[in-house]
């Protein structure tokens, strides 16, 4: 009977991947790629996109939020490497951590400084795509979210 017991337990241990601490789940693809996901936290993460179904002009129409987001999707367009969306994105990401608590006001601005000192040292190519990004996403607001 022990016998048995010892090996169902070292069965089941290889077979649900080795036991803990074991890296042999799956990955499950969350579906945002890079745009996707910087869109997602320029926006204000979770809460911000709450807030963004509450204001009129969505509440009045909601499938202009979707083309609202389709049109932020298209502004950032292909040329922005997904290594800057990534680096942009953690802005985004700090400013939603310093809101919720998470982090602290100095981790904040060290996470602004890095973003900021990275911003500087790109390319000139890709602060033109930058700047195009930047200028399409203030036209989609624009346009979306009268005054």
């Amino acid at each position: 009977m022990h016998r048995l017991f010892i090996f169902t337990i070292s069965l089941a241990l290889g077979a649900c991947g080795g036991g803990p601490g074991s890296s042999s789940a799956p990955e499950i693809p969350s579906g945002l790629d890079t745009k996707k996901l910087y869109l997602f936290h320029r926006l204000g993460g979770i809460e911000g996109i709450q807030n963004l179904k509450k204001k009129p002009w969505v509440t009045a129409d909601p499938e202009r939020l979707d083309t609202f987001w389709k049109c932020s999707l298209n502004a950032l367009g292909k040329k922005l490497s997904s290594d800057v969306l990534d680096t942009l994105t953690q802005e985004y990401i700090a400013r939603e951590d310093l809101i919720s608590g998470e982090i602290n006001r100095s981790k904040y601005k060290q996470i602004i400084s890095d973003v900021t000192a990275f911003k500087a040292a790109l390319k000139n190519r890709e602060k033109v795509d930058l700047n195009a990004a930047e200028g399409g996403l203030a036209r989609c607001k624009q346009e979306f979210e009268p005054a």
